[in-house]
């Protein structure tokens, strides 16, 4: 017969044991959530044309899932860019929409892949998301005029459609176009020359 302290004491143990494994399995649980989530990174060219930049996103796919919506200039309920982009086009295979929440909002741009064959992934890469508007390189780069503290280039991330998951901002920021930089380096080695010459 088990004496009563024994039995409290292995049931005790039992309790705990059950508690570890339900705590572990949270755990687990969580990790695999996170893996799920999608990576990315990118960045922004632009060309400017008679007072008009026309923008193209550059993502890439750094996760172990894919990525079916980019929501550029945007956090949930929240829309950064101050001017209503146009001339607003997706990469093949994806459609684009403009949104935006009233006159205290901003505006934001969601591109969304049309089916999963679309989607974008691991390791993958496209350019294509492509939007107009008056808004500058450097106000594209700064802060949101509504929101305190915000960037406009906070975006948010979707494995698939949009709020198909928890989501994960990344913020994007401009470069210029690679042509215009290596225009650039021949007439900066132009300028150090010159002034080689002048010092001597």
């Amino acid at each position: 017969m088990i004496a009563p302290k024994h039995r409290e004491s292995l049931l005790s143990r039992r309790i705990m044991k059950k508690h570890l494994i339900i705590a572990l399995g949270l755990i687990a649980s969580a990790a695999t959530f996170a893996q799920s989530l999608p990576q990315g990174t990118g960045y922004i060219t632009y060309t400017l044309s008679q007072g008009v930049y026309t923008y193209d996103i550059h993502l890439t796919n750094t996760g172990s899932t894919t990525i079916g919506t980019l929501w550029y200039a945007w956090n949930p309920g929240q829309n950064y860019l101050p001017t209503m982009p146009t001339n607003v086009m997706g990469p093949t295979g994806w459609n684009a929409s403009v949104t935006h929440g009233g006159s205290t909002d901003g505006y934001g741009i969601r591109f969304l892949a049309q089916t999963s064959g679309d989607y974008l992934s691991p390791n993958d890469s496209e350019s294509g998301f492509m939007f107009s508007t008056t808004d500058s390189p450097t106000v594209l780069d700064g802060q949101s005029v509504t929101y305190s503290g915000a960037n406009i280039g906070d975006s948010f991330l979707y494995h698939a459609g949009a709020f198909s998951d928890s989501g994960t901002q990344i913020t994007l920021q401009t470069v210029p176009e690679p042509s215009d930089f290596l225009l650039a380096v021949p007439l900066m080695g132009l300028l150090i020359g010159r002034r080689k010459k002048r010092s001597r």
